[in-house]
Protein backbone atom coordinates (compact mmCIF):
# COMPACT_ATOMS: atom_id res chain seq x y z
CA UNK A 1 0.00 0.00 0.00
CA UNK A 2 2.59 2.59 0.80
CA UNK A 3 4.53 1.63 -2.37
CA UNK A 4 1.39 2.40 -4.18
CA UNK A 5 0.51 5.28 -2.74
CA UNK A 6 4.23 6.98 -2.80
CA UNK A 7 4.28 6.25 -6.89
CA UNK A 8 0.70 7.80 -7.40
CA UNK A 9 1.92 10.34 -5.52
CA UNK A 10 4.78 11.16 -7.68
CA UNK A 11 2.54 10.57 -10.90
CA UNK A 12 0.38 12.65 -10.35
CA UNK A 13 2.50 15.48 -9.31
CA UNK A 14 2.23 16.75 -13.08
CA UNK A 15 -1.46 16.01 -12.99
CA UNK A 16 -1.77 17.94 -10.12
CA UNK A 17 0.41 21.29 -11.35
CA UNK A 18 -1.94 21.59 -14.75
CA UNK A 19 -4.90 21.57 -12.92
CA UNK A 20 -3.61 24.11 -10.35
CA UNK A 21 -2.52 26.17 -13.50
CA UNK A 22 -5.53 25.63 -15.18
CA UNK A 23 -7.44 27.04 -12.28
CA UNK A 24 -4.97 30.57 -12.85
CA UNK A 25 -5.52 30.71 -15.80
CA UNK A 26 -9.12 30.43 -16.38
CA UNK A 27 -9.58 32.74 -13.22
CA UNK A 28 -6.65 35.44 -14.98
CA UNK A 29 -9.75 34.91 -18.24
CA UNK A 30 -12.88 35.35 -16.58
CA UNK A 31 -12.39 37.09 -14.06
CA UNK A 32 -9.74 39.32 -14.64
CA UNK A 33 -10.70 42.58 -12.30
CA UNK A 34 -11.86 40.79 -9.39
CA UNK A 35 -9.68 40.67 -5.66
CA UNK A 36 -9.39 36.67 -7.01
CA UNK A 37 -6.88 38.10 -9.23
CA UNK A 38 -4.55 38.58 -6.77
CA UNK A 39 -4.81 34.85 -5.45
CA UNK A 40 -3.10 33.62 -8.83
CA UNK A 41 0.17 33.44 -7.36
CA UNK A 42 -1.41 31.45 -3.90
CA UNK A 43 -2.48 29.10 -6.12
CA UNK A 44 0.16 28.49 -7.66
CA UNK A 45 2.54 28.09 -5.24
CA UNK A 46 -0.05 25.63 -3.67
CA UNK A 47 0.91 22.98 -6.22
CA UNK A 48 4.77 22.99 -4.23
CA UNK A 49 3.09 21.86 -0.82
CA UNK A 50 1.77 18.27 -3.10
CA UNK A 51 5.75 18.18 -4.90
CA UNK A 52 6.92 18.27 -0.94
CA UNK A 53 4.61 15.83 0.22
CA UNK A 54 5.24 13.90 -2.82
CA UNK A 55 8.77 13.74 -2.24
CA UNK A 56 8.31 12.96 0.97
CA UNK A 57 6.40 9.82 0.52
CA UNK A 58 8.43 8.83 -2.33
CA UNK A 59 11.54 9.21 0.27
CA UNK A 60 9.96 6.96 2.52
CA UNK A 61 9.60 4.34 -0.27
CA UNK A 62 12.75 4.83 -1.05
CA UNK A 63 14.27 4.03 2.67
CA UNK A 64 11.98 1.48 3.20
CA UNK A 65 13.37 -0.41 -0.18
CA UNK A 66 17.25 -0.06 1.04
CA UNK A 67 16.63 -0.89 4.37
CA UNK A 68 15.35 -4.19 3.31
CA UNK A 69 18.40 -5.14 0.98
CA UNK A 70 20.97 -4.43 4.11
CA UNK A 71 21.54 -6.66 6.83
CA UNK A 72 20.53 -5.65 9.87
CA UNK A 73 24.57 -5.99 11.93
CA UNK A 74 25.81 -4.67 8.55
CA UNK A 75 28.51 -2.11 8.89
CA UNK A 76 26.38 -0.07 6.39
CA UNK A 77 23.18 -0.03 8.56
CA UNK A 78 24.33 2.63 10.88
CA UNK A 79 25.34 4.86 7.96
CA UNK A 80 21.90 4.27 6.79
CA UNK A 81 20.24 5.22 9.77
CA UNK A 82 21.82 8.28 10.06
CA UNK A 83 21.18 8.97 6.17
CA UNK A 84 17.62 8.50 7.28
CA UNK A 85 16.90 10.48 10.00
CA UNK A 86 18.72 13.36 8.16
CA UNK A 87 16.78 13.10 5.06
CA UNK A 88 13.41 12.34 6.48
CA UNK A 89 13.66 15.68 8.97
CA UNK A 90 14.40 17.48 6.20
CA UNK A 91 11.68 16.41 3.95
CA UNK A 92 9.44 17.03 6.85
CA UNK A 93 11.12 20.60 7.66
CA UNK A 94 10.96 21.49 3.76
CA UNK A 95 6.95 20.20 4.11
CA UNK A 96 6.34 22.61 6.84
CA UNK A 97 8.11 25.85 5.36
CA UNK A 98 6.48 25.17 1.94
CA UNK A 99 2.90 25.12 3.73
CA UNK A 100 3.57 27.87 6.67
CA UNK A 101 4.74 29.94 3.41
CA UNK A 102 1.83 29.52 1.45
CA UNK A 103 -0.63 29.98 4.36
CA UNK A 104 1.00 32.94 5.08
CA UNK A 105 0.45 34.03 1.45
CA UNK A 106 -3.00 33.05 1.42
CA UNK A 107 -3.99 35.01 5.09
CA UNK A 108 -1.95 38.16 3.92
CA UNK A 109 -2.98 38.66 -0.13
CA UNK A 110 -6.19 36.45 0.50
CA UNK A 111 -7.88 37.33 3.76
CA UNK A 112 -5.88 40.59 4.41
CA UNK A 113 -5.39 42.29 1.73
CA UNK A 114 -8.72 42.20 0.66
CA UNK A 115 -11.22 42.41 3.60
CA UNK A 116 -9.08 44.05 5.90
CA UNK A 117 -6.48 46.28 4.06
CA UNK A 118 -5.99 48.54 6.78
CA UNK A 119 -4.53 46.10 8.79
CA UNK A 120 -1.41 45.98 7.23
CA UNK A 121 -0.86 50.13 7.09
CA UNK A 122 -1.27 49.41 10.87
CA UNK A 123 1.11 46.96 11.24
CA UNK A 124 3.69 48.38 9.07
CA UNK A 125 3.18 52.16 10.08
CA UNK A 126 3.60 52.78 6.19
CA UNK A 127 1.43 53.01 3.21
CA UNK A 128 2.74 49.90 2.19
CA UNK A 129 -0.09 47.30 0.57
CA UNK A 130 -0.21 43.76 1.90
CA UNK A 131 1.40 42.45 -1.21
CA UNK A 132 4.06 44.79 -0.87
CA UNK A 133 5.17 44.33 2.43
CA UNK A 134 4.82 40.36 1.46
CA UNK A 135 7.32 40.89 -1.18
CA UNK A 136 9.72 42.62 0.54
CA UNK A 137 9.64 41.16 3.49
CA UNK A 138 8.83 37.80 3.50
CA UNK A 139 9.46 36.44 -0.19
Amino acid sequence: KIAVDGLLDMLLLPVNIVFFCAVCVRVLKLQPDSHIRTMVAVVIESADIYEAFALWSVLVLFVKVVQAEIEEDSPAMSSFKSFKAISLQGVKAWVFIQSAAVVLKLALQGLVAVYFPSICFWASKSCTPCEKWYEDNVA
